[in-house]
């Protein structure tokens, strides 16, 4: 395989651009098991942020000034549990790139931008816990 580098005059993709492409699932929701390892990751451009992280009303980051926001999430046992974000920009032009990662392997991948078609400062994503 075989990696592009930037042409002469193509400026390089920033970190909320790069990683490749979206991955929602279509249900809403990720299948996990009470024993899997979720890694939840905000890279945040453009502007500083505020960025929260939130397992259902339990909140287990708030965190301001950092490009790259990495945590490991709590992992409850089965139920049906929500992961949110909230973030706050300082600035009218910022975005963001969220990614969950289930067992070292990109489930998830969103990104939010002033640029979206409905730039709201939250996300949220379904666990379904097994």
């Amino acid at each position: 395989m075989s990696t592009k580098k930037p042409t002469a005059g193509t400026a390089p993709k920033s970190p909320c651009e790069d990683g490749g492409g979206e991955l929602v699932p279509i249900s809403g929701h990720l299948n996990v098991l009470s024993s899997d390892t979720l890694t939840c990751r905000a890279f945040v451009c453009d502007a500083n942020a505020n960025v929260r992280v939130w397992l259902s009303s339990d909140l287990f980051v708030d965190q301001t000034g950092s490009s790259l926001i990495e945590t490991t999430v709590p992992v409850p046992g089965p139920g049906t549990y929500v992961l949110r974000w909230g973030f706050l920009f300082e600035g009218d032009k910022w975005g963001i790139r969220l990614e969950v990662d289930v067992n070292s392997v990109t489930r998830f991948r969103f990104r939010k931008s002033d640029k979206s078609k409905h730039p709201f400062d939250h996300y949220f994503l379904g666990l379904l816990v097994s």
